[in-house]
């Protein structure tokens, strides 16, 4: 008989509850600026381009720099997990939003530049992805603004296969952007597992779907029990 998701799910997490998984805490600005560097370069380029202040002005963080002119970065990330639904509310925002300024990258939805893409693409570049129809910014600049709907924010570490870290786009969004704006989204955890199962794998066996379900919870346990890797 295959065993219930749900239930796995719930025991793991109650053999788990006593290991107390540690909080992370936000690094200041001196961890951080001995951090980045060492992830990639260009991350650290972060630290020489931001402002010391954003412009008021400007509902998005907008800056001007001398370089490029006037630079913006979100002012909210969709952040979520697979098959939570997020691709059908960006949809849904980049078509009806009024305030929400679209560009030809936001056919992507995801730029993964926090994640992924930081080692390709220099902070500048990430930047100039939102200067795109930026006179609509300019138009209503205390209204209009950006989104980055790169989902991987919610879960996924910082370049994880480049250097071993423990730093995560959060914490850096929080120190970089502390009025920054998430929008999470989630799902009934078994109605997720089976769907991402189905859509991923393209398999609709119970027994194998079973399998996975095991994976999941001893990656789980490793997690917030110390088991190490994962």
């Amino acid at each position: 008989m295959t065993r219930s998701p749900a239930r796995l799910l719930l025991a793991a997490a109650l053999a788990c509850g006593s290991c107390g998984a540690p909080a992370a805490g936000v690094p200041d600005a001196t961890e951080l600026t001995a951090l980045l560097p060492a992830i990639s370069p260009n991350f650290g380029d972060l630290a020489k381009r931001l402002p010391l202040a954003f412009d008021p002005a400007f509902k998005s963080p907008c800056w001007w720099d001398a370089e490029a002119g006037l630079l913006c970065l979100p002012f909210a990330y969709l952040a979520g997990f697979p098959k939570c639904g997020t691709t059908t509310l960006w949809s849904q925002l980049a078509i009806s939003h009024r305030n929400l300024v679209r560009s030809s990258k936001m056919a992507t939805k995801e730029p993964q530049w926090w994640t992924r893409n930081a080692e390709a693409e220099p902070f500048l570049g990430y930047a100039k992805t939102f200067r795109e129809n930026r006179d609509k910014i300019l138009l209503s600049p205390a209204a209009n603004v950006y989104l980055d709907g790169s989902v991987q924010l919610a879960w996924e570490p910082m370049l994880h296969s480049v250097v071993e870290h423990k730093l995560l786009p959060p914490h850096v969004l929080a120190s970089v952007q502390p009025a920054a704006r998430a929008l999470l989204l989630v799902r009934e955890p078994t109605a997720r597992l089976w769907s991402d199962f189905t859509y991923f794998e393209k398999r609709t066996e119970p027994d194998v779907f079973d399998a996975r379900v095991g994976e999941q919870i001893e990656w789980l346990g490793r997690c917030f029990c110390g088991g190490g890797g994962g």
